[in-house]
C-alpha cells in the first residue's frame, strides 16, 4: 500500500503541468455548485429542498474525480463522473415527481437511467421548459450529449476490456493525454448538466464559466 501511495503521489506531482486544465474544471464545478442556494430558495416542497442539497454531492464527486485523474486513477475518476451525471438528472427528473423521489430516498427504489432520460426527452418536459421561458433550449442536443456520456462512462462501471487499466505496460502511471481525456469528459458532464438545469430553471444561472 505504501508503494502504491507513492506511485500515485508521484503521478500527482507529474500532473503539476496540467494546472490550467484543472483550474477550468474546478471553476465550472464551482459555478454549478454556486447555484445551489438559488435552487433551494426556488423549492416549494420538502423533496425539492432535499434535491437542491444534492448539488453538494455533485460538486464533491466532481472534485474527487479530478483528484483521482491527477493521480492516474482514471477508471474510478470516470465512475464518479457517471455518478455526477446520473445524480444531476435525478434532481431534474424528480423535482416534479415527489412520489419517485420518496420511493428512491426512503424505500431504496432503484434509479433507472432510461426512465430519467425519457423524462428529460419527453414532449411534456420540453413544453414545460418552453412555458417557463421564451429563451430557446435545444433539449434534443443536450439529451444526445447526456445519453452519449452515460454510455461512455458506463463502460468503466460495467467493465469492457478496452478500458482495463492493467493492460497497459505502465499501468497507473501519469499520462498527459489520459488526464486530458478524463478532464474533457468531466467538462462535457458539467456542460450537459448546466444545459438541462438552465432549461428547467431559467431564472437561475447554471452555465459554467
Amino acid at each position: 500500500m505504501q508503494e502504491l501511495h507513492q506511485k500515485f503521489s508521484d503521478n500527482f506531482a507529474h500532473a503539476a503541468g496540467s494546472v490550467a486544465q484543472v483550474t477550468v474544471f474546478e471553476s465550472r464545478a464551482k459555478a454549478l455548485w454556486a447555484a445551489r442556494s438559488d435552487l433551494e430558495a426556488a423549492a416549494h416542497d420538502v423533496h425539492q429542498k432535499e434535491l437542491a442539497l444534492h448539488l453538494d454531492e455533485i460538486f464533491g464527486d466532481s472534485l474527487c474525480a479530478c483528484y483521482l485523474a491527477l493521480t492516474g486513477m482514471h477508471v474510478p475518476a470516470r465512475a464518479l463522473l457517471r455518478r455526477c451525471l446520473e445524480l444531476g438528472v435525478v434532481v431534474i427528473a424528480y423535482w416534479d415527481s415527489p412520489v419517485n423521489f420518496w420511493g428512491w430516498r426512503d424505500h431504496d427504489e432503484d434509479v433507472r437511467f432510461s426512465a430519467l432520460f425519457a423524462h428529460i426527452q419527453s414532449i411534456g418536459f420540453k413544453t414545460q421548459c418552453e412555458k417557463l421561458s421564451s429563451a430557446p433550449h435545444n433539449l434534443a442536443i443536450i439529451g444526445k450529449d447526456i445519453e452519449g456520456l452515460y454510455r461512455e462512462l458506463s463502460n468503466v462501471v460495467h467493465p469492457k476490456p478496452r478500458n482495463f487499466a492493467t493492460r497497459l505496460s505502465d499501468a497507473y502511471s501519469f499520462r498527459p493525454e489520459e488526464l486530458a481525456d478524463t478532464i474533457e469528459l468531466g467538462a462535457r458532464v458539467q456542460k450537459a448538466l448546466a444545459g438541462v438545469f438552465s432549461a428547467r430553471f431559467p431564472l437561475i444561472r447554471f452555465s459554467p464559466i
